[in-house]
């Protein structure tokens, strides 16, 4: 759902800006200013919560046939479809459980490479 959100930056901004995004993208973007979204970290990767802006990588990885049978996951066909694996299931995981699938990030090009974690 897009709506209006106003949030109060902090510094060096110190003023208030009005976002027009999903609830969950205002959530993300702050936990990501804030460092709160990464779970472990090693030299090289690192996991962390999914945001929105990892859809291109989820589609990338669940679109891909040879993961796909690893994984048991749906084999998906769309950017949109997965969008909504992300809100629709890593998000509200999150929000029920405390826990879900983690982005498992490549650190030396900051790139979504996979995913890791229970799933409930």
């Amino acid at each position: 759902m897009i709506g209006r959100t106003t949030i109060l930056c902090p510094a060096p901004f110190g003023r208030r800006v009005t976002l027009y995004a999903s609830p969950f993208f205002v959530f993300d973007a702050i936990l990501l200013y804030l460092g709160m979204s990464t779970i472990i970290e090693t030299p090289r990767m690192q996991l962390r919560r999914f945001v929105l802006s990892d859809a291109e990588a989820v589609y990338e990885f669940n679109s891909n046939l040879e993961v796909q049978q690893y994984t048991g996951d749906e084999l998906i066909t769309s950017l949109e479809r997965a969008t909504e694996i992300i809100t629709d299931i890593s998000f509200k995981d999150y929000a029920d459980y405390g826990y879900g699938r983690w982005a498992v990030v490549h650190k030396a090009d900051n790139k979504v490479i996979g995913f890791a974690g229970l799933k409930y």
